[in-house]
């Protein structure tokens, strides 16, 4: 059985577009467009086929199969993250929060409209970006409803796959996510996606100091990078579940020298 990498981005930038990220935890997330624009171009001349998040599930999987996914729903994936990917024919998955539609620096409903149009896929990324692990499932059912509706409205598309903000999420979230008629809940636990997993699909995170010697790397699955931070994932999700959200977070930003 095939294994296939995820990927996971959230936001790029260049000097004409500068991303409005400017906390060194969102930083982490923000690559370059010429980051960006490189390890796409890796994947192109390395024969990589990008699938939708939908076309995880398809009996005839290609040679090397990869999935592009972004997260949250930054301006950054209309403006700089479409036209890489219309030039080299790829397709990427967009997980889209509904409550930052329209905000400063982030997709407006024509942008959204237009990425659905060019081919890519909308996802579901929640209404107002909360740690799922800490809702009540009445909570869960409106973030995951709502986001669908208002998404499939705007898009045009059936919504059938969501990703869990922060990668928190438990057994119920997925079970409410299907009864919501979503097929797929895209977490951020590192690893690689093999059929038939559809709750808490593991992706891998490309953030601002992935090297491209490391990106290569992760595309090949090399074998022991791939242990050595599915060990760190670990040891990182024992600390979040011990803590907590909220003491988690506070420590974060301690050690990040934020306030």
């Amino acid at each position: 059985m095939k294994k296939i990498p995820v990927l996971m981005y959230h936001a790029l930038e260049d000097a004409q577009h500068p991303s409005g990220q400017d906390s060194l935890s969102e930083r982490v997330y923000v690559l370059t467009r010429e980051q960006f624009a490189e390890q796409m171009a890796y994947l192109q001349q390395n024969g990589f086929t990008p699938l939708l998040a939908r076309q995880l599930q398809q009996v005839d999987l290609p040679q090397k199969p990869v999935v592009i996914s972004f997260d949250d729903g930054h301006v950054s994936n209309f403006h700089l993250a479409l036209p890489i990917l219309l030039k080299l024919q790829f397709v990427a998955t967009f997980f889209i929060t509904t409550g930052f539609i329209k905000q400063a620096h982030y997709l407006n409903p024509e942008q959204i409209r237009f990425l659905a149009k060019s081919g890519m896929e909308i996802g579901s990324h929640s209404v107002s970006h909360p740690f799922f692990d800490d809702l009540t499932a009445q909570q869960v059912r409106y973030e995951l409803a709502h986001s669908k509706q208002e998404l499939a409205k705007i898009s045009g598309q059936n919504i059938v796959n969501f990703s869990a903000p922060g990668g928190r999420l438990h057994l119920q979230t997925c079970q409410l996510a299907q009864q919501q008629g979503y097929q797929g809940v895209f977490g951020s636990t590192f690893g690689l996606y093999q059929q038939p997993l559809l709750c808490n699909i593991p992706r891998i995170a490309i953030k601002r100091h992935t090297s491209m010697a490391q990106f290569k790397q992760l595309v090949a699955q090399n074998r022991w990078l791939l242990v050595k931070k599915r060990l760190l994932d670990v040891g990182l999700s024992h600390s979040k579940k011990l803590l907590g959200n909220d003491h988690y977070l506070k420590i974060r930003h301690f050690l990040l020298g934020q306030k």
